[in-house]
């Protein structure tokens, strides 16, 4: 009784403990939530003077670089001071992080992954951004590459003009034909697994057509007036630019010897440095070990005073097994932040952060992040076999969703994962953090267990015809007097989403259901889930709040969204009347233009989707962000995610170091020149 009653003591501390950090939040001067104009956020300007680094300038010195101002754009992006809560910075200093997810290679234009964990919002740059939205008073894509855009009078083109003079880290221009690379002869390209795809910029039944008029300007014409969920699309989760410079020499279409087999592992991830627009450039990796990059000598950014960014020496990514590391990291000292997402974690890192020398401040943001069953909905993709043909049917029939449903304890599943504020059940399409959620407009299936057998008996014929707890299937079916076995898969880099796979096999065996567990690395589940091969999954998802910006989450958006619902090769896809209206909502999201509408149509989706069982609800949480005291410039209302991951919706080129807070550089002395680049093995230089 003791040892309860002490651990409802700890647990009754860290409910107000938590409480308490909403609070402090909310009264902090240094809070820039929905308070900014964009141009209190970013301006495209030519300074009257510029500074660099210190080992850069060093280099100019000894004739190693051009002069800064012939590296920089004409009209450079300046980095406001309204966004740096702590002023602008100095130069030195190192970011440590931590990744769980092996590097393909550095082809992101084809699919590559480059270890995410932050790694890619470092290499990847687009023509606009949605990360940073968040600090805006009236939330629009911030420019970037893209330095303005206007819709013509009849709402059927965009003229988009692009920054003048920025190069790439090996100094070769930037212009608008690595745009029209990266979209005719990528995303366009069927035969390129890229990013995005011919669906996503299609509208009035039409592919978006891209005219380049210069170095700087393209029009974008659509088949549809004023597509406004285009913008949406030119962030770099969708549109990340590739060098054309680079990948042409491998791509098909320019060079008569390359093949697409062999385009996607052009560059391997062992051969660095790359080519990139980001702000720090890889130069050095070991697989399973260590990611080092250090600063971009022809980086396009600078801050009010001209002093060219990052302000920060080098990023430092240590590779790991699992995402728990880089939390551990962080509170051992050896990392500089974490995303806190695994509800295992929130106690220990909340009490290492009370103590009096610890090393991290965190914060948790509103209901964002939720977990789900997803069913395979695909009537043949992926089918295998006469039991996987069976499974697929009662899948697309919403009593049996139904079943499902009433047999899982959302609310032990919640409990069990953090008891307390940060988590609790889900229902829905959006999780409560939203804007668009609304309770009226959600359906809630209880948890009846009784009520699950009931419909497995009366509704679909099912028994236990030999006592031994699981469901027979029943005569008339392909697989008749077979057990009801169904393979549940989840992503094994999410240590919660194997949580509540693990609880859900009981809660189902308890109604008759035997559920097969498989636990998969990380591309192994992607695999698995692009090629139709699973029945269950259970998958952790941040960006449905946002629904209007990941509508691929929502419905089927295009042929390969959502991912428990994807077209094949052989057969067309064959949506459920439900799944119909929602793509037909979807189509018409992408044209509205203002955000009543956009809330009418989101409104109306949410209930058609929980009526339906659309995917099946676990529980939600709000999701944390810890990081290291000593970087300057970490306003104190960060979203953990709101728009996008904090790594996006925070500009970390303008996190900077006190020097007595600074640890020492390593590779200075690797900074990539021209050089370095042709020694790589894919160069021709």
């Amino acid at each position: 009784m003791k040892s309860f009653s002490k651990k409802l003591s700890v647990i009754l501390v860290l409910l107000l403990v938590f409480s308490m950090s909403f609070t402090v939040l909310a009264q902090d001067d240094r809070a820039l939530l929905g308070k900014l104009d964009m141009d209190e956020v970013i301006q495209f300007t030519n300074l009257d003077s510029y500074n660099e680094a210190p080992e850069l300038k060093e280099m100019v010195e000894n004739g190693e670089l051009p002069p800064l101002e012939e590296r920089l754009p004409s009209t450079p992006l300046v980095r406001q001071s309204e966004t740096m809560v702590d002023g602008a910075g100095i130069y030195g200093g190192v970011w440590r992080d931590t990744f769980a997810v092996p590097i393909d290679g550095w082809n992101w234009g084809a699919g590559n992954v480059q270890g995410y964990f932050g790694i890619h919002q470092i290499l990847h740059e687009s023509p606009l951004l949605r990360g940073e939205m968040w600090k805006l008073n009236q939330p629009d894509p911030v420019p970037n590459l893209a330095t303005d855009w206007e819709w013509t009078d009849d709402g059927k083109t965009l003229v988009m003009n692009f920054i003048e003079g920025a190069k790439w880290s090996d100094g070769e221009p930037f212009t608008t034909e690595d745009i029209a690379f990266t979209y005719n002869d990528l995303i366009l390209n069927e035969q390129i697994t890229s990013t995005a795809t011919a669906d996503d910029w299609t509208y009035g039944g039409e592919v978006t057509e891209l005219e380049v008029i210069d170095d700087t300007t393209v029009e974008w014409h659509f088949g549809a007036e004023y597509p406004m969920s285009a913008l949406s699309y030119f962030d770099r989760n969708n549109f990340p630019v590739s060098p054309k410079h680079v990948y042409e020499r491998f791509h098909p279409a320019y060079t008569a010897d390359a093949n697409y087999e062999d385009y996607p592992t052009a560059i391997p991830a062992h051969d660095v440095p790359i080519v990139t627009m980001g702000a720090w450039v890889p130069i050095r990796y070991s697989a399973g070990e260590q990611l080092v990059m250090v600063r971009n000598p022809y980086f396009w950014q600078v801050d009010e005073a001209g002093n060219q960014l990052p302000y920060m020496s080098e990023v430092r990514f240590m590779e790991a097994e699992s995402g728990e590391t880089r939390t551990n990291n962080l509170v051992s000292g050896e990392g500089d932040r974490t995303n806190l997402e695994n509800p295992s974690t929130f106690a220990m890192v909340r009490q290492e952060s009370l103590k009096e020398d610890s090393n991290f401040t965190m914060s948790f943001g509103p209901f964002t992040s939720m977990y789900r069953l997803e069913m395979n909905l695909s009537k043949d993709y992926g089918v295998s076999d006469d039991r996987e043909a069976e499974l697929r049917k009662l899948f697309r029939d919403k009593k049996f969703r139904q079943a499902l449903s009433h047999a899982i304890d959302k609310e032990a599943l919640s409990s069990g994962a953090f008891p307390g504020p940060l988590t609790k059940e889900y229902h829905g399409a959006y999780p409560d953090g939203s804007v668009y959620h609304s309770d009226e407009n959600t359906t809630v299936y209880d948890y009846d267990p009784e009520k699950a057998k009931t419909i497995l008996k009366e509704e679909f014929g099912f028994e236990d015809t030999n006592d031994d707890g699981i469901l027979n299937w029943p005569e008339g079916t392909a697989v008749a007097g077979d057990e009801l076995i169904i393979q549940l898969k989840t992503n094994e880099d999410s240590a919660a989403s194997v949580q509540a796979s693990e609880a859900l096999v009981p809660m189902l065996r308890e109604v008759g259901i035997n559920i097969r567990l498989q636990v998969l690395s990380g591309p192994n589940n992607t695999a698995r889930t692009d090629s139709g091969d699973f029945d269950l999954n259970v998958a952790r998802n941040d960006q449905v709040g946002t629904p209007y910006y990941f509508m691929d989450l929502v419905g089927p958006i295009s042929s390969s969204t959502p991912g428990y619902h994807q077209e094949g090769s052989e057969n067309p896809r064959e949506l459920l009347p439900f799944e119909q209206e929602i793509a037909d909502l979807l189509q018409e999201l992408r044209l509205t233009r203002t955000a009543e509408e956009r809330t009418d149509i989101l409104h109306e989706i949410e209930r058609i989707y929980t009526e339906n069982i659309y995917t099946i609800g676990l529980y939600q949480l709000r999701q944390g962000l810890a990081i290291n005291n000593r970087f300057k410039n970490i306003p104190s209302d960060l979203p953990p995610y709101l728009y996008d991951y904090m790594v996006n919706a925070m500009p970390i080129q303008i996190i900077w170091v006190a020097e007595e807070d600074q640890y020492d550089e390593l590779f200075l002395d690797e900074i990539p020149l021209e050089d370095a680049y042709s020694g790589t093995e894919w160069s021709s230089k």
